[in-house]
């Protein structure tokens, strides 16, 4: 956890499991080229931003958890993601504190109703998020 405004760079790791989160961001937070792993069905998101925090997530790989990224109250941008086994949306972004930028991930799902990204509130670059097949 990234907590009490501190400051991390978590880079080129791999990342297994986690509770309601494996990394949870209360501060800010560059979170890039990582592979995270989920260990079943009621696994939460990879990486959880609170309130007030600011994130930028990019060329991770995850598989297997209920979300990558679940951003509420923050500051995200998101690019370059590789998405599998999530459940419903894999980027879930909710009234962004400013403009939230979510481009060029990729997901992987069988879920005819699944969707790559949901940004409510400012948004600033969101396009180039495929949804693919499995």
């Amino acid at each position: 956890a990234v907590k009490e405004d501190s400051t991390a760079t978590i880079r080129d790791n791999r990342i297994i499991g986690g509770g309601v989160a494996a990394v949870l961001i209360q501060g800010r937070a560059t979170i890039n080229g990582n592979i995270f792993t989920g260990i079943g069905a009621k696994q939460g998101s990879a990486v959880w931003v609170w309130e007030n925090s600011t994130a930028t997530i990019s060329d991770n790989s995850f598989d297997g958890y209920r979300a990558a990224v679940k951003a509420t109250k923050a500051t995200v941008t998101v690019t370059g993601n590789s998405i599998k086994q999530f459940q419903g949306t894999a980027i879930i972004v909710t009234d962004s504190q400013k403009p939230a930028h979510v481009h060029g991930n990729t997901a992987t799902s069988t879920d005819p109703k699944a969707k790559v990204a949901d940004v409510q509130g400012p948004s600033g670059i969101v396009e180039e998020n495929v949804l693919k097949d499995e």
